[in-house]
């Protein structure tokens, strides 16, 4: 329902591919998308360790550069599913599975390697991979009948059609996600107050919780009232009268 802070269990997860060309280029960006999906080499190691280091790394120096943001997801983490998968698949978290993944990589690459070739199965699966599949293509009436054929020979080459077997709907049935986020999340997201040592010279300091209980209704007046704590109140007496960096509200339903 509109207006009412919902569970968080009901989600769709999607692999997004994006990319941009003009119109005559289209045959190209199908066939490099084509390349990614189904022939994309994963058993080149020196290359996923050194894809894997990239991602280390910035990660790392995120944390340094985007404290705020880190905060706000570990507090977002602390009361919903939704929110803990969220900051487990881009927060600081995510962090010690890029290191996991690259030890595995160095010291195990087999393994890594089976899981990989399993994701990639498993999305071109024949009888489910066009269940759900969303192609979406913007541009003029003159581009759309220029790359007519090339969108259709893309399609195409991917295995299925659309008689294929359905999967679940999650907009009527709980992710499957959402009942092991909820249980990790007592053990690993406990309502307690923590901190990260980071060598920066900024220290970013975050405090959330629930206002809100799942069922209730929400007024468009929070909006209302979230952005003037942030650009009125907060920005006065945390940045103009303290000195501070900065300061941010945000509310989220």
């Amino acid at each position: 329902a509109e207006g009412v802070v919902m569970a968080g269990e009901h989600f769709v997860t999607k692999l997004l591919m994006t990319g941009k060309s003009t119109s005559d280029k289209t045959d190209e960006l199908f066939s490099i998308f084509d390349l990614i999906l189904r022939d994309a080499n994963l058993d080149s190691q020196a290359k996923i360790i050194e894809m894997l280091r990239e991602a280390k790394s910035s990660k790392e120096s995120g944390v340094q550069g985007s404290g705020h943001a880190v905060a706000n997801a570990r507090i977002r983490s602390r009361y919903s599913a939704i929110g803990y998968i969220n900051e487990k698949m881009s927060g600081i978290s995510s962090l010690d599975t890029v290191k996991a993944l690259l030890e595995q990589a160095e010291n195990d690459f087999p393994a890594l390697l089976a899981r990989l070739e399993n994701i990639r199965n498993t999305i071109l699966e024949q009888s489910t991979c066009r269940d759900g599949m969303i192609l979406d293509i913007t541009g003029d009436a003159a581009v759309f009948e220029k790359i007519g054929p090339s969108v259709e020979n893309f399609l195409a080459k991917l295995p299925g059609d659309s008689q294929g077997d359905k999967l679940q709907n999650f907009y009527s049935e709980a992710h499957p996600w959402a009942m092991q986020a909820k249980k990790e999340m007592a053990a690993e997201a406990p309502l307690a107050d923590e901190g990260f040592v980071v060598p920066t010279q900024v220290s970013y300091v975050g405090k959330g919780g629930r206002l809100y209980e799942v069922g209730e209704a929400v007024s468009g007046a929070t909006s209302v009232i979230s952005k003037f704590l942030g650009t009125g109140y907060m920005w006065d007496n945390v940045r103009v009268m303290g000195g501070a960096y900065g300061g941010v509200c945000q509310f989220e339903p």
